[in-house]
C-alpha cells in the first residue's frame, strides 16, 4: 500500500537546459508495472532471438524464458541486469515523470539521457527521491509504535 506520503509527495525538479522535469516517486503500483515491463522485455528478446529455429526450440525456449520472467523482480540479477539497458531506464525516468509532465514521451527522455552528465544527474535524483522518502516512512514507523506500558514494581 502506498504511504500519504508517498502518494501526495512533491516532485523534485531537475533543470537541464531550458527544459525541466519534475520527477515524482513511484509508487508500490509504479514499481509492480516496472517489473512487469522488465519481465515482458526478457521474454520479448527471448522471442526476437528463436525466429529462425524449429518450432519443438523455438516452445522450449519461450517457456524456459517465461519461466525465467516470471522471478524477474527489481532486486533478482536478471531485473538488475534488464535494469541497464538505456531503454529500461528510460522507462524507470519516464515513469517517474509521467504523473506531472504526461506530454513528455519516452523517445524525448531517450535523447536528453544520451547525454552522459544529463543520465548521471537524473539518476542522482531519483536516488535522492527515494532515499528522502524511505526516510520520512521509516521515521513516521518509528514515531506511531505505540508504547508499552510497564509494571511499576510495588516497594
Amino acid at each position: 500500500m502506498t504511504s500519504l506520503a508517498d502518494a501526495t509527495a512533491a516532485p523534485v525538479q531537475f533543470t537541464m537546459g531550458d527544459k525541466t522535469l519534475k520527477l515524482a516517486p513511484l509508487t508500490d503500483a509504479d514499481f509492480g508495472e516496472y517489473e512487469r515491463y522488465l519481465q515482458d522485455r526478457y521474454v520479448s528478446v527471448a522471442k526476437r532471438n528463436c525466429t529462425d529455429m524449429s518450432e519443438t526450440i523455438q516452445v522450449a525456449l519461450l517457456k524456459e524464458a517465461i519461466d525465467t520472467a516470471a522471478h524477474i523482480t527489481i532486486t533478482s540479477v536478471k531485473g538488475q541486469d534488464l535494469m541497464t539497458s538505456m531503454d529500461a531506464v528510460v522507462r524507470f525516468v519516464w515513469m517517474h515523470c509521467r504523473k506531472h509532465q504526461p506530454d513528455l514521451t519516452e523517445a524525448t527522455l531517450f535523447q536528453w539521457l544520451s547525454d552522459e552528465e544529463v543520465h548521471k544527474q537524473v539518476m542522482d535524483k531519483i536516488e535522492f527521491l527515494h532515499a528522502e522518502h524511505s526516510s520520512r516512512d521509516a521515521k513516521k514507523k518509528r514515531t506511531q509504535k505505540k508504547k508499552v506500558p510497564t509494571k511499576r514494581s510495588r516497594t
